[in-house]
Parts: structure tokens; C-alpha cells; sequence
């Protein structure tokens, strides 16, 4: 059941179902500075435009290292995304998740994709990570 949960999560996450054109968009004049001036933009996105910015940033990501892709490293960047869109769309707190709870599951995302990933980990998973141009 969850590989195919997996399945039709990574065809709905990789197959860029949504405003893909905006998003892009939104991506490049986000994430195309300097670490600076992208967290200043980065705090005035509304939360829903964060997820769709980190969204971009995997999908790319993604498709400029498909040599990498594993079922678990997929499911890992799916759980990233999932993590923090109930963080920042406020889903924990309406849920009644406990703070401790919250922090268990980015705990265990962080742990899983440091291993998985080693060293690329910050790279996908950060704010800090190079700016992907589109792949052609």
C-alpha cells in the first residue's frame, strides 16, 4: 500500500500538476540571489508561496540529479514537503499535534535524508542550497 501511496505521491509531486509557469516564476526570483537578499525575499512570501518555492526547488533538484533517485529518497523529499507545508499552513496546531510531536517528525525527516542524501542534503532540503535553473 505505501509504495503505491509513494507512486501516485511522486507522479502528483514530479509531474508539475499545478501553475507550473508561476511557480517557476516565483522560484527563480526567489531562490536566483544571493543567500541574503533570498531570505529576505523568502520572509515575504505568504506561506502558501513557500511551499510552492520549495516545491520548485525539489522538483528541480530532482530532475538535475535523476541518477539519484531511489524510491526512499523520494519519499523523504515527499515527506519534507508534507512536513513543512502542515508546518507553515498551520495544519499542526489546528490538528492539535503537540509541539513535541511536530519536532519528532522533522526530526526524523532530517535524520532520514542526512542519510540518504549525505552531503546533497542541505542542498535540497535548505533555504541555503544552489539556485537550480530549469532543466531543458
Amino acid at each position: 500500500m505505501r509504495s503505491s501511496l509513494t507512486v501516485l505521491l511522486m507522479a502528483a509531486l514530479f509531474a508539475g500538476a499545478r501553475g507550473a509557469a508561476a511557480q517557476e516564476v516565483l522560484y527563480d526570483s526567489v531562490w536566483n540571489h544571493e543567500q541574503s537578499e533570498r531570505s529576505k525575499r523568502w520572509h515575504t512570501l505568504s506561506p502558501e508561496q513557500q511551499v510552492e518555492v520549495l516545491r520548485t526547488h525539489i522538483d528541480r533538484w530532482s530532475a538535475a540529479n535523476r541518477e539519484q533517485h531511489t524510491t526512499e529518497r523520494s519519499t523523504v523529499l515527499m515527506d519534507l514537503i508534507c512536513w513543512f507545508e502542515s508546518s507553515v499552513m498551520g495544519t499542526f496546531e489546528r490538528d492539535g499535534v503537540p509541539p513535541e510531536e511536530i519536532a519528532r517528525r522533522f526530526n526524523s525527516v532530517q535524520r532520514r535524508g542526512s542519510s540518504l542524501f549525505k552531503r546533497d542534503w542541505q542542498a535540497v532540503s535548505t533555504l541555503w542550497g544552489d539556485y537550480v535553473p530549469p532543466q531543458q
